[in-house]
């Protein structure tokens, strides 16, 4: 009869211990696709970020230009 208790008992320890490690490995596993989603949109916003540094350099050069031409325009 202890015998048979004692693997009952047994049995029940290692089958909630199965549905922990699966549960850990759920998280695991959602946690591994968070840190992709959080890494594809960060090189999103990294490209974003370094068109919007061309954007603002071209824009920069405009306004240069423009304030020459404006220059010359106000000496004539």
């Amino acid at each position: 009869m202890k015998k048979r208790m004692l693997l009952c008992i047994f049995a029940s320890i290692t089958l909630t211990s199965c549905g922990t490690v699966n549960e850990l490995n759920s998280l695991i596993n959602q946690s591994s696709d968070s840190i992709e989603a959080n890494t594809s949109a960060v090189q999103r916003s990294t490209f974003m970020i370094q068109h919007n540094a061309q954007l603002i350099e071209k824009s920069n050069r405009a306004v240069e230009e423009n304030r020459r031409l404006l220059e010359k325009v106000s000496a004539s």
